[in-house]
Formats: structure tokens, C-alpha cells, sequence
């Protein structure tokens, strides 16, 4: 961790996290196998995976109680999870075409 630091000192930057991860990171594990993961690997993706700001998570939320109404409240997670994930890429292209309604 010290070389990073001193390395980003040298250059007049920042040091990189994810260099500083990579060099944590054990050779020859597997990333995938959730049961075998160090602690550390663990926490860097709970910590990366926090959202900046609540307005995904709140329209997700608000995808999830338009899918989740009395006539299919017998949908299961997953596929609650993917309808909700369905409808939100759906709605991103919308976006990114210029043909969602403003």
C-alpha cells in the first residue's frame, strides 16, 4: 500500500484503487465462487456496490410495486428480479434513443 502511495506522490495523482486491489488480490482464485472469497474481496464489493445517490434504488423499488400488484403476488425473487431488470434496460433504451415520453 506504501508503494502506491508513494508511487501517486511521484506523479501528482491520486493513488490507484484499483491497482491497490489487484495487488490484494490472490493468483489462481476464482472471483465467481462466492464461498471461497477472501474477506477483503468480499467487502470491496459490498463497499463498490453502494449507490451515490437513492434515485436508482427508488425507482427500482417503484419497478417492483408496479410488477408486485394482488394478481401476481405469487411471482417468485427471481423472477421478480428479472422482470424488474427487464423493464428497466426497456426503459434505458427508451432513454438513450430519444423515443422515451417526456
Amino acid at each position: 500500500m506504501e508503494s502506491h502511495r508513494v508511487q501517486a506522490d511521484e506523479n501528482n495523482t491520486e493513488p490507484n484503487l484499483l491497482d491497490l486491489y489487484h495487488g490484494f488480490s490472490f493468483p489462481g482464485r476464482s472471483d465467481t465462487i462466492a464461498s471461497m472469497e477472501p474477506p477483503l474481496i468480499k467487502l470491496r464489493k459490498r463497499v463498490l456496490s453502494i449507490s451515490a445517490n437513492s434515485a436508482s434504488c427508488e425507482r427500482l423499488f417503484s419497478v417492483f410495486g408496479n410488477i408486485l400488484t394482488k394478481l401476481q403476488n405469487q411471482l417468485g425473487t427471481p423472477t421478480l428480479s428479472n422482470l424488474a431488470e427487464l423493464k428497466m434496460l426497456i426503459r434505458d433504451e427508451y432513454l438513450q434513443s430519444g423515443e422515451a415520453k417526456t
